[in-house]
C-alpha cells in the first residue's frame, strides 16, 4: 500500500535544483491556517465545465512542465489557481506520495479568499483587466489554467473524510511516514502542523 511521507530538509532541498523527474510528476499545495488551535485546509472546487466534478473538492496544483523544477511548478499552480491571492513560500513541511509532492503553505492572511476569488474570477470572465490587481494585469487572459477552479473552500480538520472530498486527497492524510521511518496518525500529523504554524508565526512576529 502506497504511503505518504515527510520529507527531510535536505530532501526538499533537492526540489528546489533538480529537474530531472517525469513531466507526469505533480506539486499539490494545501493552504492552511490555525483558528482557535483548529486546523483549516484550503481546498478547491473543480471548475465543472472543464472537469465534470462540481462539488467535489481537490487539492490546489498540478504537472509540472518539462524543465520546471517541482518548487517552481508548485509556486506556477497556486498563483494560477488561486488568481495570485496566495503567495507561495517554501515550506519544511513537504510529504511525497507516488509521483506527487504536497507543499503544506502556512497562511496568516486575514481577507476572505473565497470571497475575493469569485470577484477576480468574475472581472477575469468580464475581460474587466484593469480591475485587476496591477500583478494580474498581464496574465493571457485566454489561458484557461486561471479558469480551473470554480471555488476555493475551508475545510476543518475533522471533515478530511468529507463524502465531496477526493479519495486520493484523503489518502494523503493516512498512514504518514515520518523521517525516521515510523508511521504517525492523522492527529498527530495536526499537531504537528499546528506547532509548525506556530513557530512560523513567532517567527514572522519578531523579524
Amino acid at each position: 500500500m502506497s504511503m505518504s511521507k515527510i520529507l527531510t530538509s535536505h530532501e526538499i532541498d533537492i526540489l528546489k535544483i533538480n529537474k530531472k523527474y517525469p513531466k507526469s510528476t505533480k506539486a499539490r499545495i494545501v493552504p492552511y491556517k490555525i483558528i482557535n488551535n483548529q486546523c483549516y485546509f484550503l481546498f478547491c472546487e473543480d471548475n465543472y465545465k472543464i472537469r465534470q466534478n462540481i462539488g467535489k473538492y481537490n487539492m490546489l496544483g498540478g504537472a509540472k512542465n518539462e524543465n520546471e523544477t517541482i518548487l517552481k511548478c508548485a509556486e506556477r499552480e497556486l498563483f494560477e489557481e488561486t488568481l495570485g491571492l496566495i503567495n507561495f513560500k517554501p515550506t519544511n513541511i513537504v510529504l511525497k506520495r507516488n509521483k506527487r509532492f504536497i507543499y503544506f503553505i502556512p497562511y496568516y492572511g486575514t481577507s476572505f479568499i473565497q470571497n475575493e476569488f469569485k470577484n477576480r474570477t468574475k472581472l477575469l470572465k468580464e475581460r474587466k483587466i484593469n480591475k485587476l490587481p496591477e500583478y494580474l494585469k498581464n496574465i493571457d487572459i485566454n489561458d484557461s489554467s486561471y479558469y480551473e477552479i470554480n471555488n476555493l473552500c475551508w475545510i476543518h480538520e475533522s471533515d478530511i473524510n468529507n463524502n465531496n472530498i477526493y479519495k486520493s486527497v484523503k489518502d494523503i492524510f493516512v498512514n504518514i511516514l515520518t523521517i525516521d521511518g515510523k508511521t504517525i496518525p492523522y492527529t498527530d500529523f495536526i499537531y504537528h502542523l499546528k506547532n509548525q504554524y506556530l513557530k512560523n508565526q513567532s517567527a514572522l512576529n519578531t523579524s
